[in-house]
């Protein structure tokens, strides 16, 4: 029996991740986007549903809500999909933010950090079971060009020393490292990094 090609995607609203939702509603067996607000992602879910039908595919889409700067909505995210799949053969980490003015989550994390950074991580990590019972697993974490080259002796900024750029280029470093250690840690799954390119997005339109 052929397995069910599944993916998920983070930060499918808009973007990049929307655009390659879409691409993926023609190949996907079953898809699931991802948002942090509720009116957004009704409105993806709908775009990708119109792709699938352009597609004349057959698309079993899902939808998870929850905000990736806060380590329980990240938990409670896990836990939906958990309810929803059987296995994921594909999870694409593709939501970042770039904040020009420093925030703090009620984790007490630096927000681009903690999005950036720590939701990919630990929603690997919580979603590790599901992807290693696919029998051709990916993990795919999105990092930029835009990376940092060496390694920051101080992982988080502070309030008084914050910079959105450098906040941002670090937080893309991190990305990187994060997939290298997952190449130890999941030798089983095809772990993947990658640039997507200059992209015309909300976020390079802050950045620059």
């Amino acid at each position: 029996m052929i397995e069910n090609k599944i993916f998920m995607i983070t930060g499918a609203t808009d973007g990049i991740g929307l655009h390659t939702s879409k691409k993926l509603a023609g190949y996907a067996d079953i898809l699931i986007i991802h948002g942090r607000d509720a009116t957004r992602l009704r409105n993806a879910e709908e775009q990708v549903k119109e792709a699938a039908i352009h597609h004349k595919h057959d698309l079993t889409l899902h939808t998870v809500l929850g905000d990736l700067a806060c380590i329980q909505d990240i938990r409670n995210i896990a836990r939906q999909v958990q309810q929803l799949v059987p296995h994921i053969s594909c999870l694409i980490n593709n939501a970042g933010v770039y904040l020009p003015e420093y925030k703090e989550t009620k984790d007490g994390l630096e927000q681009t950090f903690a999005v950036n950074v720590v939701a990919p991580y630990l929603l690997s990590h919580l979603l590790k079971d599901l992807i290693l019972k696919s029998e051709n697993p990916r993990l795919i974490n999105t990092s930029s060009i835009s990376q940092c080259w060496e390694v920051p002796t101080q992982y988080q900024l502070t309030k008084s020393n914050y910079n959105g750029h450098t906040a941002y280029s670090q937080s893309k470093l991190f990305d990187r490292m994060i997939t290298v250690g997952q190449v130890s840690s999941f030798p089983e799954v095809t772990c993947l990094t990658l640039d997507p390119g200059t992209v015309n997005t909300k976020m390079l339109l802050e950045i620059t």
